[in-house]
C-alpha cells in the first residue's frame, strides 16, 4: 500500500466519509455484539452514546446495506429481521420549521419526508436483496408492490417501464422537491400518513416469496438533531410500534429529546420506559466490558483503518500483538530513564530542584538517587510532604529498610512518578518526558471513544512519516515502534485542536469552552503545587446536588458532547459529598493543559465556585484562579495561556 493511501485510510475518522452505505468491509466485530445486537430487540430501541461511540457503524451494520452488500453471503434467516436506515438531512428538518412557515404545512412536509425516505429506503432493500435472492422475487408480487406505491403517492403508471426501481426511485426525489418547495411558498399539497402507509406496504412487501416471514425495524438516526414537533411525530410511530414494523432512534447519550407523543402539546401523552421502549446505551456497554477485551477490539480498528479489508479476517490478538508493536507502550520508569539519559541538561536541572534534599542526606545518600531516575521524579513530588521521612529514604537506599516498609515505600513512590512527570513537564521547558504515548494510554486518552482513539493514532503516523515520500510503498513492518517522543508530541497536538473545537459544539459551544478551559487551567495548577498529597487531579465533585437552571443546561449539553464524563460519586473524606454524580474533564483534553489522563483523586466545588467556572466574568475567573495560583512558587506557564486566553 502506498503511505498516501495508508494516511488517507487513517485519518477518516467518521462512518459517514468511508461508507456512505455499507459497512461490510470495515466493520470490526466488538466482543459485546450479543448486547447490541439490534436484531434480538422486539422492542422499540433507543439507541443512546456519546458522540464518537459508533452510533451510526452499528446501525449501518446491521442494516440491509451491510446485510445485503454484495460482498455479503446472506442466508434466508438474515431475511427474519429487516433494519431500515435513515438519517435525516438536518438542514432540510430544521429549514422547514422555521417561523416563516406555516406549522402546519411543516409538520405536514415532515409527515411526507419521512414517508418518501422510508419508501425509498425499502425500494434499496428488495434492489440489495436481489443480489442474492432472485429466484424468490416473483415478478407479479413485485409488479402489484411497485404498483401500490405509485398510487400511494399519485404517481403516474406510464407503461411498463413505470413499473421499476429507478423510475420510482427518482419520481419520488421529485414528488420530495415539489413538497418542499410548496411548504416553503406555504401552499397546501397532498399528503401520506406514514402510520397508515406503512404496516399497508410491508404487507404488500410480504407477499413477495422472499419476504414472507420477515419484520421490519426502522431506525432513524441522529434523533436529536430533529425539532420538538418532528421528534413528538416520530414518537407517535415509536409508541405504536409492533413486532410486525417498529419505529426506533439514535441519539447522543444527554442530548434533549422530546418524550411527548401529542403534536404542539406539552401536557399530552409522553413514551415511557420500559413499556414503550427500551435504552441501549453504547457507553455503559463499554464500560461494562473487560480491558483486555477493549484493547483488541481497539487492536483491530486501527489495523483495519489502516489496511481496510487485509485485517478484516484477521485474528484479535494478532491485531493487538501489531498495534502494541506500532504504538508501543513504556512503563513510566522506563520513559523517565530513556529520557534522561539522552537529554541531560533536563537532568541537571532534576537534580538542580532536589539540592534541599541534597543538603540534608549529602554525597554518598545523594549519588544513590541520582542513579535511580524514576526515584528522583517521585522525590521531586512527596519531598514536602509532612508525612515524608527522611530517615525513611536513607534506609531504603541502602537496604536497611525491613521488607513491610520497603514494599509500603515503593508503592508511595509509584503513586508519585506520574505526579512528577506532570510536574516537570509544567514547571521545566527542558522537560518533555513523554506520558502521552503507548497503545493503551491511547485508549485511556480516547475514554473508549473510537473516534478519539483514530484521530491520536492517526496523527502519530502522520508525524512518524513525516519525512517519507508519500507515494513510497509501505508494509505493517514500517509502522512499528512509533517513538513515545513522536506519540507525545501528536497526542499534544490533536488534544489542542480539539479543545480549540469546543466553541463550535452548538448551541452552547462558548460556554463549552469556557468550561474546558478553566477547569483545564484548575487543575493543571493542582498538578503543580507544593506539596502535591493528592496527585493527578482531573475529576470534581459538587458539595451539593442542586444544579438548576442554566447551569443545569450547560452541563447536560458538556455531557452530551462529550466534554464532561460523568461517573458514579466518590465520598470525600469530610463526608460531605452528597452529589449522585462526580465529572471528569473528557482525558482527550488533557494533553493540551499537560495534566494525567488517569482518574486518581479529585477537588469538590461549592455551587458558588462552579457556578464562577461556569458564568463568571474574566475578572472574577482571574481573582479565582490567581487566588489558586499563590499557593504555588511558579506562576501558570505563560504557553498555556497564549494558546487559549484568559477565559
Amino acid at each position: 500500500m502506498l503511505l498516501r493511501e495508508l494516511l488517507n485510510n487513517i485519518s477518516i475518522v467518521r462512518t459517514e466519509f468511508k461508507s456512505p452505505d455499507s459497512v461490510l468491509e470495515n466493520f470490526v466485530i466488538p466482543p459485546f455484539l450479543s448486547e447490541i445486537n439490534l436484531h434480538n430487540f422486539n422492542h422499540s430501541i433507543a439507541l443512546v452514546g456519546s458522540r464518537g461511540s459508533g452510533k451510526t457503524i452499528y446501525l449501518k451494520y446491521f442494516s440491509h446495506w451491510s446485510k445485503f452488500d454484495i460482498k455479503a453471503q446472506p442466508s434466508e434467516s438474515d431475511l427474519k429481521s429487516i433494519i431500515l436506515y435513515w438519517k435525516p438531512d438536518t438542514l432540510v428538518c430544521r429549514g422547514i420549521s422555521r417561523g416563516q412557515v406555516n406549522e402546519n404545512i411543516a409538520n405536514l412536509f415532515f409527515e411526507n419526508y419521512l414517508t418518501i425516505e422510508i419508501s425509498k429506503e425499502v425500494l434499496n432493500l428488495i434492489k440489495n436483496v436481489a443480489h442474492h435472492f432472485k429466484s424468490g422475487i416473483n415478478s407479479e408480487a413485485l409488479n402489484s408492490f411497485y404498483e401500490y406505491i405509485l398510487r400511494a403517492f399519485r404517481i403516474d403508471l406510464k407503461n411498463e417501464k413505470s413499473l421499476h426501481h429507478e423510475y420510482i426511485y427518482d419520481e419520488l426525489n421529485h414528488l420530495l422537491n415539489e413538497y418542499y418547495n410548496a411548504a416553503l411558498n406555504s401552499k397546501e399539497f397532498n399528503g401520506i400518513s406514514p402510520s397508515l402507509f406503512f404496516p399497508e406496504l410491508f404487507k404488500k412487501l410480504k407477499k413477495i416469496q422472499i419476504f414472507n416471514t420477515s419484520s421490519f425495524k426502522i431506525y432513524i438516526d441522529e434523533f436529536e438533531n430533529l425539532t420538538f414537533n418532528q421528534q413528538s411525530f416520530v414518537n407517535g410511530l415509536r409508541k405504536h410500534s409492533t413486532s410486525f414494523v417498529s419505529w426506533n432512534v439514535a441519539y447522543k447519550a444527554y442530548a434533549e429529546t422530546s418524550t411527548l407523543v401529542a403534536l404542539n402539546s406539552k401536557n399530552g401523552e409522553k413514551l415511557q420506559q420500559p413499556n414503550d421502549y427500551k435504552e441501549v446505551n453504547l457507553d455503559q456497554v463499554f464500560n461494562n466490558e473487560d480491558v483486555a477485551d477493549i484493547q483488541s477490539f481497539f487492536a483491530k480498528i486501527l489495523m483495519v483503518s489502516l489496511f481496510n479489508s487485509e485485517f478484516k479476517d484477521e485474528t484479535s490478538s494478532e491485531c493487538l500483538r501489531i498495534a502494541k508493536k506500532i504504538l508501543t507502550y513504556k512503563s513510566s520508569k522506563d520513559l523517565i530513564t530513556d529520557y534522561y539519559t539522552t537529554n541531560e541538561k533536563a537532568y541537571n536541572r532534576l537534580i538542580k530542584d532536589l539540592n534541599d534534599m541534597h543538603e540534608k542526606i549529602g554525597d554518598d545518600y545523594f549519588s544513590k538517587i541520582i542513579n535511580q531516575p524514576s526515584l528522583a521524579v517521585a522525590l521531586y513530588v512527596i519531598k514536602e510532604q509532612k508525612s515524608f521521612d527522611i530517615n525513611i529514604l536513607k534506609e531504603y537506599l541502602i537496604g536497611t529498610l525491613a521488607d513491610k516498609e520497603v514494599k509500603k515505600f515503593e508503592e508511595k513512590i509509584r503513586h508519585y512518578t506520574n505526579a512528577g512527570i506532570y510536574k516537570l513537564n509544567i514547571n521545566s521547558t527542558y522537560t518533555k518526558i513523554p506520558i502521552y504515548s503507548g497503545f493503551s494510554r491511547m485508549i485511556t486518552m480516547s475514554s473508549y471513544n473510537i473516534r478519539n482513539f483514530l484521530s491520536l493514532s492517526s496523527q502519530s503516523l502522520i508525524l512518524h512519516f513525516k519525512s517519507w515520500d508519500e507515494e513510497k510503498k509501505v508494509v505493517v513492518e514500517d509502522l512499528y515502534d512509533v517513538s513515545p517522543s513522536t506519540m507525545h508530541k501528536a497526542c499534544i497536538d490533536t488534544s489542542v485542536t480539539m479543545t480549540k473545537n469546543v466553541i463550535s459544539f452548538a448551541p452552547m459551544g462558548q460556554r463549552l469552552n469556557t468550561l474546558v478551559v478553566r477547569l483545564g487551567e484548575i487543575f493543571r495548577i493542582k498538578h503543580q503545587q507544593d506539596p502535591i498529597t493528592e496527585p493527578e487531579i482531573n475529576h470534581f465533585g459538587l458539595l451539593t446536588n442542586d444544579l438548576e437552571g442554566e447551569m443545569l443546561r450547560i452541563v447536560r449539553q458538556a455531557l452530551c458532547w462529550n466534554v464532561l464524563i460523568a461517573l458514579n460519586a466518590t465520598k470525600e473524606k469530610n463526608n460531605i459529598d452528597t452529589a449522585k454524580l462526580d465529572y471528569q474533564l473528557n482525558p482527550i483534553y488533557s494533553p493540551a493543559f499537560g495534566i494525567s489522563i488517569n482518574r486518581k483523586h479529585k477537588m469538590s466545588f461549592s455551587m458558588k465556585d462552579f457556578e464562577m467556572i461556569l458564568k463568571g466574568s474574566n475578572s472574577e475567573w482571574i481573582e479565582y484562579r490567581n487566588s489558586l495560583e499563590k499557593k504555588l512558587s511558579n506562576s501558570l506557564n505563560e504557553y498555556h495561556k497564549d494558546l487559549f486566553g484568559d477565559l
